[in-house]
C-alpha cells in the first residue's frame, strides 16, 4: 500500500510538471506572436547619407535603414560629394560628374553635363557680355590647363539662370587607326539657377552672397574633365575645312523716314566691322573676323550650322546679326548680314 501511493504521488508531481511546461511553453509562443501583431512605432529621425540623402528608422528595433552604395564606377570625394559616372551614347566618352554640388543657394538645372567631342584644334575668341544675348566669351586658366568659357545669364522669378559652354582641348590616346595621340575640342554644356540674395533677410541674405561668392564652378568642371575616359568609338570623323563663308555687311536705315519710291541716297550701305561666327546654339564663339571697307568677307570654316552677330555688346549700336545658317563641305555659303543704326 505504501508503495502504490508512493507511485501514485508521483504521477501526479509528473503530471504537474509536464502541464507547467506546457502552459510555459504556449505563454511564451503567445508573446512572441502577440509582439509582432503590434504595430512599432520610430521617432522621425533621419541620417544624413555620404550622397546626400537621407534614411529614416525602420524595423522592430528602430534602426537606420542602410544608406544607398554607389556602383563601382561611382565614388564618394573627402567632400562629401557623390560623383556619378555617365557616357555618351554617341562617342563613347565617361566621365564623372557631382550628383549635387551641396550649396544651398545654388542649383543644377540641365544636369549632368551634354559633352560634344570636336575633330578641329581648340582655340578661344574671347567676346560679348553675360547678358547679351549671345553671351560671354571668356579665357579661363585652371590649374594650367585652358578653357574657354561661354556664359548666357537671363533672369526671371526671384532666380538667375546662367547657361555655361566649357570647352576645352583633349588628347585622345593611339588607337589602331591612328597611331598618334589626336586633340580634340570637348565641350561641357550645362545650366544652373542661382537665388537672388536681395529676396532674403539680412542674415541670409549674407549667407547667400557668401555662397555666391566662394562657389567655384571652375574647379568642379576641370574636375570633370580629369575624370574623362575615351574608347575606339571616341574620335569623330575628319571633316573637310575647305568649305565656308562668303559675305556682304550693309549698314541701314540710314534715313529717318522711309521714302516711296525709295530714295538711293537712303539706301543701306556696306559696313566695315568686327563680327563673331557662333555655333546655331550661340554657345561658343568658332572665330572672329572684320568685314572690309566694302562690307565684303570670307572665312575658311568645317560644315555646320552657325550664325553671326556683332563682336561688340547687343546694347551698342550698329548691332549686326544673322539668324541660323548651314555650311557644307566643299562649299562656300553667300549671305548678306544687316546691322542695325537704329535710326528710325
Amino acid at each position: 500500500m505504501i508503495f502504490e501511493h508512493q507511485s501514485k504521488n508521483k504521477n501526479i508531481l509528473l503530471g504537474m510538471v509536464i502541464v507547467f511546461l506546457l502552459g510555459g511553453t504556449s505563454y511564451i509562443t503567445w508573446s512572441k506572436f502577440s509582439s509582432l501583431s503590434e504595430p512599432v512605432y520610430c521617432t522621425q529621425e533621419a541620417k544624413l547619407c555620404p550622397d546626400g540623402s537621407h534614411v529614416g528608422r525602420t524595423g522592430l528595433q528602430c534602426e537606420f535603414a542602410p544608406c544607398p552604395q554607389p556602383s563601382p564606377e561611382d565614388t564618394v570625394d573627402e567632400a562629401g560629394e557623390n560623383w556619378k559616372t555617365t557616357k555618351d551614347s554617341k562617342t563613347g566618352v565617361t566621365f564623372q560628374y557631382p550628383e549635387t554640388l551641396l550649396t544651398e543657394y545654388i542649383h543644377t538645372q540641365d544636369w549632368p553635363p551634354q559633352i560634344q567631342v570636336l575633330n578641329e584644334t581648340f582655340t578661344c575668341t574671347e567676346a560679348g557680355v553675360e547678358t547679351a544675348r549671345a553671351g560671354q566669351t571668356l579665357k579661363r586658366t585652371v590649374d594650367n590647363r585652358t578653357y574657354c568659357v561661354t556664359k548666357v545669364t537671363e533672369g526671371a522669378a526671384g532666380s538667375i539662370y546662367n547657361q555655361y559652354a566649357y570647352a576645352f582641348q583633349a588628347d585622345i590616346p593611339p588607337t589602331p587607326e591612328a597611331s598618334a595621340r589626336q586633340s580634340m575640342t570637348v565641350i561641357f554644356t550645362f545650366s544652373l539657377r542661382t537665388v537672388q540674395c536681395g529676396n532674403y533677410n539680412e542674415a541670409e541674405r549674407k549667407a547667400c552672397e557668401g555662397e555666391h561668392e566662394t562657389f567655384d564652378l571652375d574647379d568642379v568642371v576641370d574636375r570633370m574633365a580629369m575624370t574623362l575616359q575615351f574608347t575606339q568609338q571616341t574620335t569623330p570623323p575628319a571633316v573637310s575645312t575647305s568649305g565656308g563663308i562668303n559675305g556682304t555687311v550693309l549698314l541701314g536705315p540710314t534715313c529717318p523716314v522711309v521714302m516711296d519710291p525709295p530714295d538711293p541716297a537712303c539706301a543701306d550701305k556696306p559696313y566695315a566691322t568686327n563680327l563673331v561666327l557662333t555655333t546655331a546654339d550661340q554657345s561658343r564663339v568658332i572665330t572672329e573676323f572684320s568685314s572690309d571697307a566694302n562690307g565684303k568677307f570670307s572665312v575658311k570654316v568645317q560644315p555646320g550650322e552657325y550664325t553671326i552677330r556683332s563682336a561688340a555688346t547687343a546694347n551698342i549700336l550698329p548691332y549686326c546679326s544673322h539668324d541660323q545658317f548651314k555650311v557644307e563641305a566643299n562649299k562656300f555659303t553667300n549671305i548678306t548680314i544687316s546691322c542695325d543704326t537704329g535710326i528710325r
